[in-house]
């Protein structure tokens, strides 16, 4: 009876190495990409459920102190989280003033700002720095339309067009994904 050579059990340790390592690399760069695409619909599903929440809060709650103007999501990307706000001001005057200001003001009338839920990105996921004028750091609905108030990094007053929320894997190589948001409430990803 004869066995096998020294040579023909190391190629086969060898091969066994290889593809092993090979599946190992393919984990880890799908667990990052699965979890990018989650991040993504998690963040579009909070930005469009800002959007209901002021469609559905049109009514007002009388006799409470501060009157919801609008529901909004904002993003810090030093703490690698973003949120669901409503915003309240302290007469209806102020809202409806929210309301008709032009591109170019900011949040001046807004007399609280309530965190509603606060949400961590994944711990393979980054915010990614673009570069770009274009970085969301706040969206604002008013009711009734709802109208939209955009806000990106650097800027205080609000903008026309698009904002948009850059992603990234941790991964190498990175992946990227954006979550878009257009001055007339639609959310894309």
């Amino acid at each position: 009876m004869r066995g096998f050579t020294l040579i023909e059990i190391l190629v086969v340790v060898a091969v066994s190495v290889i593809v092993t390592g090979s599946f190992i690399v393919y984990n880890s760069v799908s667990r990052a990409q699965v979890a990018l695409s989650v991040e993504q619909a998690k963040i579009a599903q909070l930005i469009l459920r800002a959007k209901s929440l002021t469609i559905s809060s049109y009514t007002q709650d009388i006799g409470s102190p501060n009157i919801r103007c609008g529901y909004g999501f904002s993003v810090d990307y030093a703490g690698r989280s973003y949120s669901l706000n409503r915003y309240d001001v302290s007469s209806n005057a102020e809202c409806d003033a929210i309301y008709t200001n032009q591109v170019g003001s900011g949040f001046g009338n807004i007399s609280e700002v309530v965190q509603l839920e606060k949400y961590f990105l994944d711990s393979n996921l980054n915010f990614q720095a673009s570069g770009t004028s274009d970085e969301l750091e706040d969206v604002l609905f008013i009711a009734p339309d709802p109208k939209t108030f955009l806000k990106v990094v650097g800027d205080n007053s609000f903008i026309r067009g698009t904002a948009k929320i850059y992603l990234e894997t941790k991964a190498t190589p990175p992946r990227g994904a954006t979550v878009s948001v257009n001055s007339v409430g639609q959310v894309g990803f």
